[in-house]
């Protein structure tokens, strides 16, 4: 039987990945996605499951529009952005009314029905997330779109735009300067 572990590690030989094979697409769980066996009584698979629909589907969101953004504006990347940090920020707490629904439905003696459904849907989601891992490897963001996704402060995004000039200025500056003392140094021992 398959575990988290196998997950982890990049899934099974059975899980051969291509871009072409993506199985979050095309709807049909990995097998080291299948038979988890998850306790949904305890407070880390909530928080686990929350979390990693949010970051699929913030990467895949991600993706879709760096792989736009070269014909997009700054300002509509922008926009994007703060819709996938307003998810990102709603979604953190949502594990909270999941697990809460989840006990309520233990205590009306219903475990065995939901909990079924929630480990197929976890398989699926499972899926999802290894499909995501895997395409980041493959994925290839322009340096604004990058930076722009980098941070859901604007600010902190500018911040981290405008240092990278100055640092970008400051090699350059290194350059001409190294250039400059070659040149001198040759110019002295003629």
């Amino acid at each position: 039987m398959p575990s988290y572990l196998d997950y982890l590690a990049g899934g099974s030989k059975a899980d051969a990945w291509s871009i072409q094979n993506m199985q979050c697409i095309i709807g049909s769980p990995i097998e080291s996605c299948k038979g988890l066996n998850i306790d949904w009584g305890q407070d880390y698979a909530w928080k686990n499951l929350v979390n990693e629909i949010i970051s699929t589907s913030e990467f895949l969101i991600r993706f879709a529009i760096q792989y736009l953004a070269s014909q997009i504006s700054e300002n509509m990347m922008r926009s994007i952005n703060a819709l996938r940090c307003m998810m990102n920020s709603f979604g953190g707490n949502t594990w909270t009314l999941l697990a809460g629904t989840y006990m309520f439905l233990v205590l009306c003696g219903i475990e065995n029905d939901v909990k079924y459904y929630i480990n197929q849907g976890y398989e699926y989601v499972c899926t999802c997330t290894y499909d995501a891992t895997q395409l980041a490897k493959y994925m290839g963001a322009s340096e604004q779109s990058s930076d722009v996704f980098s941070s859901c402060s604007e600010t902190g995004s500018n911040k981290k735009l405008e240092d990278s000039k100055k640092k970008e200025a400051l090699k350059k500056e290194k350059e001409a300067m190294a250039a400059k003392a070659l040149k001198d140094a040759a110019a002295l021992k003629v």
